[in-house]
């Protein structure tokens, strides 16, 4: 091969975009916890969310038994991490309630952004919370969070467990963002970051990014 075709080839290599996946990495899962979490984790630009801002994070893994890590992040108290996610990005941030329980003895949770109001509704009868149904609704327009049809064929329903995570705005357009845990299986946890940035037609949020942890 010639010095011209190898010079060829790596100028398409370096013209060929780099794809960035929109990564989430919930408070969880760093800090004191130890978990099974790729390394690579090191080698991402993270933002840290924070209360009152969002600001870049140095994160490292130490790796404390065969597939565990603990990982670290420099500046610590971050309520959760992102990275390559649109319209996120350094600043202040608006937090709300954090941490807040949906079940059958708390099921509605309001929030005020601004001048607007926000209901999370948990709706069902099944004691067992198999029927849950998880309603967003705000200025009249109302949107399905989760239902049983959007369960996999293949889950069972077994010890659900819904909570807000985090509320607040953290892509700074004045609207409700959350960090939601609904599941219906105790030993899955999908964590989701849903924006209202992302949403499209008369949806309130939609998802940006995803961090599943399994038990």
């Amino acid at each position: 091969m010639n010095s011209r075709v190898i010079l060829m080839l790596f100028a398409a290599l370096v013209a060929t975009p780099v794809k960035r996946v929109p990564r989430l990495l919930p408070g969880a899962d760093f800090g004191d916890a130890t978990v099974a979490v790729d390394p690579q984790v090191a080698g991402i630009s993270w933002l840290g969310v924070f209360p009152s801002r969002v600001t870049t994070v140095r994160v490292s893994a130490e790796k404390t038994g065969k597939d565990e890590y603990r990982v670290h992040t420099n500046p610590s108290g971050a309520v959760f991490l992102v990275a390559d996610i649109p319209r996120v990005t350094i600043g202040p941030v608006v937090t709300l309630p954090v941490g807040v329980p949906l079940d059958h003895e708390h099921r509605q949770i309001d929030l005020r952004l601004g001048n607007r109001m926000y209901a999370i509704r948990l709706a069902g009868d099944d004691p067992a919370y198999c029927d849950s149904v998880i309603t967003l609704e705000s200025n009249g327009r109302s949107q399905t969070l989760l239902e049983p049809a959007m369960r996999n064929e293949n889950d069972s329903c077994d010890e659900p467990e819904f909570r807000v995570e985090w509320s607040g705005d953290v892509d700074h357009d004045g609207q409700l963002d959350l960090l939601v845990k609904f599941s219906y299986q105790h030993s899955v946890y999908p964590y989701q970051l849903l924006l209202s940035s992302a949403a499209k037609g008369n949806d309130l949020v939609a998802e940006a990014a995803r961090h599943e942890d399994l038990e």
